[in-house]
């Protein structure tokens, strides 16, 4: 402020004169965002149940600047989580997942992930890559997931960082329906049962328990190679030996060519045991020698999911 004060003979008086210059403020960049994408160069977004293994998914994030303004512009994005980071499907079911830095100088704090801030001049195109980790070991129904992320862009030289353009996208992940089976105590695909010495009445003692984990409903198809009968080492049908089995309650007619046990809930995560009842009834008078059956078990999943 400059003051300039003037006076005269004849009178007292003062006059003055304020000049302002005013505080220079940068020009606003501005920064619009183009389009938010799943990355070309990764992998579908399919979560597999079973697998051992963290899910990640790259997306990708283009910003422009559309001013004619020669001043320093650095774009910085922030992502934002509508809510918890669940994804939710129709029935509400919920598949976790976390937001995770890729960039040197990424920060991930209160559920928000920022980018690190990226030069850019006017007329220019950046992209900005994040990345989604679904992790291992969640056992949920099948069904397409979803959830809704906002992406916001501010100009990291503004005082008061005000972000400059907000958009939302939504991104999504199936999971397919999925069951597996095995026997408790293994991981195997087979697993021997011996009767011993045959005898009428004779059981096996402990049962077999097979372990099935299914995300939905499940199908069990049971075939037997000699259709229910132990058959002597000698391959002759006239000394089959009868017996029965049972799973878990339902008895299986091993007798016909394939036997399918449909159940219509899905399994706890940690599986369902049903013990596996084998006994013969009677062996008559059968030659000495080894007997044996081969039972074949099948396990699918019956809600499947049409991509």
């Amino acid at each position: 402020m400059q003051v300039n004060i003037n006076l005269c003979k004849h009178c007292l008086s003062a006059v003055l004169l304020l000049i302002f210059s005013p505080l220079a403020i940068g020009a606003a960049c501005d920064l619009n965002i183009i389009r938010v994408e799943e990355a070309p160069r990764s992998s579908a977004l399919k979560y597999d149940v079973f697998n051992r293994d963290d899910l990640v998914k790259l997306f990708d994030i283009y910003i422009q600047r559309n001013d004619n303004d020669d001043v320093p512009c650095i774009a910085v994005v922030k992502i934002r989580p509508q809510g918890p980071t669940r994804m939710v499907n129709a029935s509400n079911g919920q598949l976790h997942y976390r937001l995770k830095p890729l960039e040197v100088g990424s920060a991930y704090r209160n559920g928000e992930l920022r980018l690190p801030g990226k030069n850019i001049t006017r007329d220019q195109q950046l992209k900005f890559t994040y990345q989604i980790l679904l992790t291992a070991g969640q056992f949920v129904a099948p069904g397409i997931y979803q959830h809704r992320l906002w992406i916001e862009v501010a100009d990291k030289n503004k005082l008061d960082q005000l972000f400059l353009e907000r958009r939302s996208t939504v991104f999504s992940a199936s999971v397919a329906a999925a069951a597996r089976i095995s026997f408790a105590g293994t991981q195997g695909r087979s697993q021997s049962v011996d009767f011993g010495e045959l005898s009428d009445g004779k059981q096996i003692t402990p049962a077999p328990q097979i372990v099935i984990q299914s995300t939905g409903r499940f199908a069990m198809s049971f075939s037997s190679l000699y259709r229910g009968v132990l058959r002597h080492e000698s391959g002759k049908a006239r000394w089959d030996i009868p017996y029965h089995s049972i799973l878990g309650g339902r008895v299986l007619p091993l007798s016909e060519f394939s036997t399918t046990l449909r159940y219509t809930q899905p399994t706890p995560a940690l599986g369902l045991r049903l013990p596996l009842l084998l006994s013969v009834p009677k062996v008559g008078q059968k030659p000495a020698g080894n007997y044996r059956d081969i039972i074949r078990v099948t396990i699918s999943p019956s809600d499947l999911i049409i991509n």
